[in-house]
């Protein structure tokens, strides 16, 4: 009998810039490392997106994400490095981050993943801004804004956990828990804000089709109660023997208006223990939309695993 999987997810972001990936579902530990403990599979993979403003090139987010399971001791260790690049500006920033995700059987039906990590912001560079005072004089500028943008390097802690019984999972991440200073100007302390990811999420079983259904919820708000912005995700993913394709809808909420921002496509070829995609994504709000258009493409290697074992979400389903 053919075999067909359906995923369905779920999400909600507060603005940032960190690296919003086009197959979520695939690499959904780059936000809750708990995810990481889902399967036993050690993996690298690098996903890059570019995204265009009528035709023209204006920005890149890549990421370079991978976990290693040690079977031992229980225990998981992630690791990811992740870059942006915005083009019209010139500006540039990186982090890398290292994860340690621990597996925790609680009863027969009940697995919990806490985890906790630690990610180090490389100071951000810009080339193409400039302001009032360099118009005239052509010197580097003084302007207080600088500060914003002239980040310094620092480092920031996120902790949380992944709770999952064969059926339902609930996550929580709480990130940037010291609330680290990113200012360069020791007068003037700029501290990042500190954000929540929650999930949850839901499978069911109907083998007489041997369809596979799975819904996830993941949810980031800023805790600055003086910002009101968020994107609501939701992803629809079927899974045929060893080719999957994924359907989202991105929409967005802030304090003047709400609605449907955007709409996107993936595809995922595994071929023998690497899995090759390609995703887009086009903007259709106009009110919010800062990019048009935008298209990656993932490369995932996995070590030893079985062929197909790394679009099971579960180590206890019956298709292993």
């Amino acid at each position: 009998m053919k075999k067909i999987i359906i995923f369905i997810l779920i999400s909600i972001n507060s603005f940032s810039q960190e690296h919003k990936s086009l197959f979520y579902t695939d690499i959904a530990g780059i936000n809750n490392p708990g995810f990481i403990g889902l399967n036993e599979i050690n993996h690298l993979t690098l996903e890059t997106i570019q995204s265009f403003d009528k035709n023209k090139k204006t920005s890149n987010s890549s990421v370079l994400y991978g976990s290693t399971y040690f079977n031992d001791y229980n225990f998981f260790l992630g690791y990811k490095v992740s870059s942006n690049y915005f083009s019209n500006i010139g500006l540039g920033e990186a982090k890398i981050e290292l994860s340690y995700t621990y597996r925790l059987k609680l009863n027969p039906k009940y697995t919990l993943y806490p985890f906790i990590s630690t990610h180090f912001k490389i100071p951000s560079k810009f080339s193409n801004l400039y302001f009032e005072d360099q118009i005239f004089s052509g010197l580097s500028s003084n302007d207080p804004v600088l500060d914003y943008y002239k980040a310094k390097g620092y480092i920031d802690f996120n902790s949380g956990f992944l709770i999952k019984n064969q059926n339902l999972f609930f996550g929580l991440s709480i990130n940037n828990i010291t609330k680290a200073n990113t200012s360069s100007n020791n007068e003037l302390a700029v501290k990042i804000s500190r954000s929540a990811d929650i999930n949850l999420g839901f499978q069911t079983e109907f083998r007489n089709f041997g369809l596979f259904a799975m819904g996830t919820y993941f949810h980031r708000p800023t805790l600055d109660k003086s910002i009101n912005f968020s994107e609501f995700r939701l992803d629809q993913e079927i899974i045929f023997y060893n080719f999957s394709i994924n359907i989202f809808e991105e929409f967005f909420s802030n304090t003047y208006s709400n609605g449907l921002k955007s709409i996107g496509m993936s595809m995922i070829f595994p071929i023998e223990n690497y899995e090759i995609g390609l995703g887009f994504k086009t903007s259709l709000n106009e009110s919010i939309r800062s990019n048009d258009n935008f298209i990656g493409v993932i490369l995932k290697l996995n070590f030893d695993t079985l062929p197909f074992a790394t679009f099971l979400k579960w180590e206890e389903s019956p298709y292993y």
